[in-house]
């Protein structure tokens, strides 16, 4: 009886934590995300349940397959018709060899960009001109609950720890560094400030 239970509960959790996924398949001889919600990602404040299948040429580094959190991001381009999403992985990833061990990703849509390179294109110039922190990416395919969504860019989210921006550590009430971000939207953040030339800026 203890056997028959101990089974249950294992095909029980099984189904449940597979309830929402999708067939999915390689789309491209990019990476291929495979993601499954268990709503709708309509938001850029809450996060929808999911999974996570990376389908990927044999001995790609930074593969997963597990569950993640996702939900939208970015400002003016969450109004366009492909979206772009933040995802949070239940364990830290070297997501497809990309150097932070980090849980928080963003998937960037490049929606108004057709050619899909002009950010690459910027974070390749600033590998050349050895900028302190350039953000890693790498291109892959997206198919959401069973729908192929498109070519995105996998890019590290944007935050101070090892691995992305690297700032000092600091301790007692000494402030130390801070990670300032150029931002249009600045107003919906909790700190910034605006220049005599109306540049906004926030603190992360």
């Amino acid at each position: 009886m203890r056997c028959l239970t101990s089974l249950f509960t294992v095909l029980f959790v099984t189904v449940t934590q597979n309830l929402w996924a999708q067939p999915c398949s390689r789309v491209s001889t990019l990476p291929t995300f495979c993601i499954s919600t268990e709503g709708e990602i309509n938001s850029k404040d809450t996060y929808v349940n999911g999974t996570l299948e990376v389908l990927a040429d044999d001995g790609t580094p930074g593969m997963y397959n597990g569950e993640i959190e996702i939900r939208g991001r970015g400002n003016s381009t969450w109004q366009m018709e492909k979206k772009p999403y933040r995802m949070r992985l239940k364990t830290s990833t070297n997501l497809l060899g990309l150097p932070a061990n980090a849980r928080n990703w963003a998937l960037l849509a490049n929606h108004a960009d057709k050619t899909m390179i002009r950010n690459a294109l910027a974070f390749e110039i600033s590998k050349y001109l050895n900028m302190p922190y350039t953000v890693t990416y790498h291109y892959v395919d997206i198919v959401l609950n069973g729908e192929y969504k498109g070519t995105y860019l996998l890019t590290d989210h944007v935050e101070v720890r090892e691995g992305r921006v690297d700032v000092e550590n600091t301790e007692d009430d000494d402030p130390g560094a801070f990670l300032i971000e150029i931002d249009g939207f600045a107003e919906s953040e909790d700190f910034y400030y605006e220049t005599a030339n109306h540049n906004k800026f926030t603190f992360k």
